[in-house]
């Protein structure tokens, strides 16, 4: 089966694409927060309080992806794009469909995945 690779000027729109659509939901967020009513029951304060944790949370994704979106741009204007960063593999074209961004290849990404994680998803459903 032939690899299918996109050419430079698909993977530079898909990525400024992306950047756009994280740019302009991290600006919604922003303003959901900004003009957000704060409800003078105290019960519906703590509520508030905790959606405006979520957005929080949504925002703080949204921007990590940004910034992984602009060093992505970064190395396809250098050509070192599709490479991973850690063992400079290639990265296979359904991984770099499905997360532009991607800066390791799946076992790399996998082996940092574990690492991060004290116990395997196995262990922890033994538990349930």
């Amino acid at each position: 089966m032939k690899k299918e690779t996109m050419n430079k000027e698909t993977l530079y729109q898909l990525l400024i694409d992306q950047k756009n659509e994280l740019s302009q939901r991290i600006e919604k967020i922003e303003a959901d927060l900004k003009n957000r009513y704060v409800n003078s029951r105290s019960s519906q304060k703590a509520v508030d309080h905790s959606n405006d944790d979520v957005l929080g949370g949504l925002k703080n994704e949204a921007q990590t992806k940004l910034d992984l979106t602009d060093e992505a741009l970064q190395r396809l204007t250098r050509g070192e794009f599709g490479h991973c960063i850690k063992c400079n593999t290639e990265i296979n074209n359904e991984r770099l469909n499905a997360l532009p961004h991607a800066q390791l290849c799946r076992v790399c990404a996998q082996k940092e995945e574990g690492s991060a994680k004290p116990f395997s998803k196995a262990s922890s459903m033994s538990h349930v």
